[in-house]
């Protein structure tokens, strides 16, 4: 009955399937399977080092219908095997039916040869018109530094985890720069006066809302690079998200120049991720912003001791002696270095992590979603870190900080036991997220409390997840 359906109307019916769901119906039932392999390949990911790689890209290339579907791309490159040759693994026209193309994500760059590399860039440019992300990651291959800029980009990445003096993502920062929102630098970073970062930091971006400026691992003067990076932002008065980085490789970090900052600084900021030293400086100026921000990310550096003055610096200084709060905040990421162990005993948090919380909690009594990292904690300290949080319905944590302490997928029926005492604490929590660990190959997990009219847990849905570790939530 159902495979007499137009294609259109099967498409209705499927979008609401998960894709693990998706993927079983294809298989299983072969009048479904075009239609089903419309909907999965919407989002793909071909690596050069995946052994069916010729038969996926022979499926797409005799089924145009199939290439017009796809919205978002990753295409990864890897060192070719020995005896493989130098030609590469994918056309460089091969995108020409990806008409509705909107994001593009490379991880190396395909081609070498200036014939392959004029052919992909003018396949992407006259086929691909729709293309509005562009993200490179470096691996195999080197992205061409000139002929390969992409024109009317409203969003660019550069994510890499080791810092590298040269970017040759600028020339396609500088052909969309009338029209770019989001710059994103994910990873380290280098300022050196005259090399690709700090002409960068000379640009103007007239329409720039979301600007994260990676982590500092060197800069031959930090006072230089405050200032620079300072009047950057500035410059920039419609930014709505800023990062100045996640972490702290050797000592240097961003910081403002706080003889530019002025408290009516960043007057359309509603997110902010950075370290506890830069909160402290918005707070005592005070930036009016940042009592009106609706995303806080809090990147902590480790302290073997349980002491972290930066943090309580930080909190003293926006409660100001006057018990100042941050009312809008609704999306909440404290984020601990923590080194996980499977040998860790039960509970591995301290009186630090809890007091902590403890302030988070009224500095921040609107959250409606965590992101974090904690130590590994039994279900009971898993309460006595959130049960303040009254409004909270998102928890996201490392696997390694709730999986060793919870019953395993065989025995589902102890899931609301173990869920049971937090559901009561806070009433409206619906989803607790264990995220997997960075570089491996293991799935995060959602776990959806079930509730009835009375808000008692009557069930809990555990489903594999996939979430962007590079995002976090603030509004677009």
């Amino acid at each position: 009955m159902f495979a007499t359906l137009a294609t259109e109307m099967l498409e209705n019916v499927f979008s609401y399937l998960s894709r693990r769901d998706l993927t079983s119906v294809t298989r299983v039932c072969g009048s479904f399977a075009f239609c089903g392999r419309l909907l999965l390949y919407r989002s793909v990911e071909f690596c050069s080092a995946d052994p069916h790689i010729g038969l996926t890209l022979k499926l797409l290339r005799e089924n145009c219908k199939m290439g017009v579907k796809i919205l978002s791309a990753i295409l990864t490159t890897h060192r070719p095997a020995v005896g493989e040759g130098s030609r590469p693994w994918i056309e460089p026209d091969f995108l020409v039916h990806w008409k509705r193309l909107h994001s593009l994500e490379l991880r190396g760059f395909p081609f070498s040869s200036p014939h392959d590399v004029q052919l992909f860039t003018s396949t992407l440019r006259r086929s691909c018109p729709k293309l509005e992300h562009f993200t490179f990651q470096p691996q195999f291959g080197f992205l061409p530094s000139e002929g390969f800029e992409l024109s009317k980009l409203k969003a660019v990445k550069w994510k890499s985890e080791l810092a590298t003096i040269d970017m040759p993502i600028m020339p396609i920062m500088t052909a969309s720069i009338d029209s770019l929102t989001h710059i994103s630098f994910v990873g380290t970073v280098v300022h050196r006066r005259d090399k690709p970062y700090d002409e960068f930091l000379q640009l103007q971006f007239p329409c720039l809302k979301s600007l994260e400026l990676g982590s500092l691992l060197h800069s031959n003067s930090e006072p230089r690079t405050n200032t620079t990076i300072t009047k950057f932002i500035l410059d920039h008065a419609g930014i709505e998200h800023l990062s100045l980085g996640r972490s702290r490789p050797k000592y240097f970090y961003f910081q403002f120049d706080l003889d530019l900052l002025k408290p009516e600084s960043l007057l359309s900021l509603k997110s902010f991720e950075g370290f506890p030293e830069n909160i402290t400086a918005m707070a005592r100026l005070p930036v009016h912003s940042l009592f009106s921000l609706a995303s806080l990310s809090i990147c902590c550096q480790k302290d073997e001791n349980d002491q972290n003055q930066p943090v309580d610096e930080m909190f003293l200084a926006i409660q100001g002696g006057v018990e100042r709060t941050l009312p809008s905040v609704r999306y909440l990421r404290f984020n601990f270095v923590v080194s996980f162990d499977h040998r860790m005993t039960l509970n591995q948090t301290s009186r630090a992590h809890l007091d902590w919380m403890d302030k988070l909690s009224h500095i921040c009594p609107g959250v409606v979603e965590f992101w974090g990292n904690l130590p590994p904690m039994t279900s009971g300290h898993i309460i006595k870190m959130f049960e303040m949080y009254e409004h909270l319905e998102t928890i996201s944590l490392m696997r390694l900080s709730i999986f060793p302490h919870m019953p395993t997928s065989q025995a589902e029926s102890y899931l609301g036991n173990y869920f049971k005492d937090i559901s009561e604490k806070c009433k409206k929590l619906k989803t607790v997220v264990a995220r997997k660990p960075p570089f491996t190959q293991l799935e995060d997990w959602s776990f959806t409390l079930k509730r009835d009219r009375d808000g008692k847990l009557t069930a809990v849905d555990e489903d594999p997840v996939r979430i962007d570790g590079d995002k976090f939530n603030w509004l677009q």
